[in-house]
């Protein structure tokens, strides 16, 4: 099974699934008693009956299926479906409580639980929130037995029948909020699972890995949009001697604050910050800005610098620094991500060969893509 596959979207997808299926297999129920109306009803009263199933059955249900089915089609919100949801499982179980006081009335043999139960579970397990899924409940109860009464039941048969209903019903309400806690749980689980995958733990950036990902698919809105989209490499200069000098506790120390530095850049949805070597970083800027990029680059090396002046204290000898290459497509240039990042690579390295602790904007336009499976850039 793939990794997409243990998501929470894909939890969630299957939960809903079950519940689709939970009222296919009602909609299943609901035509067998039909069925079963035409042989046990009389004729002068079947019309009747098949008015209530139809207005109090058969279409709050159909509503209901449409709600689940057709909700991202239809822009449904949640509480929306909620509440349709809430409203046919009451009308259903009042249209069983209409159709009990018409088999009463024609002297049919109907029975007083079956349906009621099977509406009162599915309504609270399956279909709806906790809270409406009790009020529900209440309402189908309440009116079952106040037909109850209506044909004639002695208080101590309804009262019975009005127990029994509750103790279930409590017993669907517990089980729902188990189930629900489980499912928390196990959301909550799969979260963390999918936040270790995709996280350095060291610096709270997201890895390597997770970068590609995410960077392929805002690589493709980019070019759905003709938007801009640069590529930040930031590599720290004469890291290996903060480790040698002062240890690795300080060298930890310094890449937190040098990624909570960079972090602090990606400020809207598809931006993104990344550790992807060990003092290596990446900066996704979509709808990026040459002005801004050139802004961030000496924001962060300031910032890097007042870092350098408390190592520099601890060790004068290291100059601690920041070189930075950038790589852009602008709009009508389609570098794909690897090609970008071999681009901003080269930028990197031509600061790092001309004194560090600067940066260089690349003119992606000095590049053309070539068709050779091994050489994929060739400079102008």
């Amino acid at each position: 099974m793939s990794e997409q596959q243990f998501s929470p979207g894909y939890l969630a997808n299957q939960v809903n699934r079950l519940r689709k299926w939970s009222l296919n297999l009602a909609a299943i129920y609901l035509v067998i008693l039909v069925l079963l109306d035409f042989v046990r009803f009389p004729a002068d009263v079947i019309t009747s009956v098949f008015t209530s199933r139809i207005l109090l059955m058969i279409l709050p249900l159909s509503a209901m299926m449409a709600a689940f089915y057709y909700q991202q089609k239809l822009s449904l919100s949640k509480p929306l479906v909620h509440k349709i949801t809430f409203i046919g499982v009451s009308l259903i179980g009042i249209g069983h409580s209409e159709i009990l006081l018409l088999a009463e009335s024609s002297g049919v043999m109907f029975p007083k639980i079956g349906i009621t139960i099977i509406l009162i579970y599915s309504g609270m397990l399956l279909a709806l929130p906790i809270k409406l899924a009790t009020f529900s409940s209440l309402v189908i109860i309440a009116f079952t037995c106040y037909s109850y009464s209506l044909i004639g039941m002695d208080y101590k048969s309804i009262l019975s029948y009005l127990s029994f209903y509750l103790m279930f019903s409590s017993c669907c309400i517990f089980s729902s909020m188990v189930s629900i806690k489980i499912l928390k749980t196990n959301l909550n689980l799969i979260k963390d699972k999918d936040k270790l995958a995709s996280t350095d733990e060291l610096t709270g950036l997201k890895n390597r890995r997770h970068f590609y990902t995410h960077a392929e698919n805002v690589y493709k809105q980019s070019t759905l949009e003709n938007k801009n989209l640069a590529l930040v490499i930031i590599d720290l200069d004469n890291f290996k001697a903060v480790n040698d000098a002062l240890g690795h506790y300080m060298g930890d120390k310094v890449l937190v604050e040098v990624a909570e530095i960079i972090n602090n850049n990606c400020r809207r949805a598809f931006d993104m910050a990344a550790r992807i070597g060990g003092d290596e970083f990446v900066i996704m800027i979509y709808d990026s800005k040459t002005d801004y990029l050139k802004t961030m680059c000496e924001s962060i090396i300031l910032k890097v610098g007042q870092i350098a002046k408390t190592i520099k204290k601890e060790a004068p000898s290291i100059n601690l620094g920041v070189s930075i290459g950038v790589a852009e497509n602008k709009q009508g240039c389609s570098f794909p991500i690897k090609v970008l990042l071999d681009i901003a690579d080269k930028s990197l390295y031509e600061i790092k060969a001309n004194g560090k602790n600067n940066y260089n904007i690349s003119n992606t336009r000095h590049f053309v893509q070539t068709d050779s499976p091994i050489n994929i850039l060739e400079t102008i």
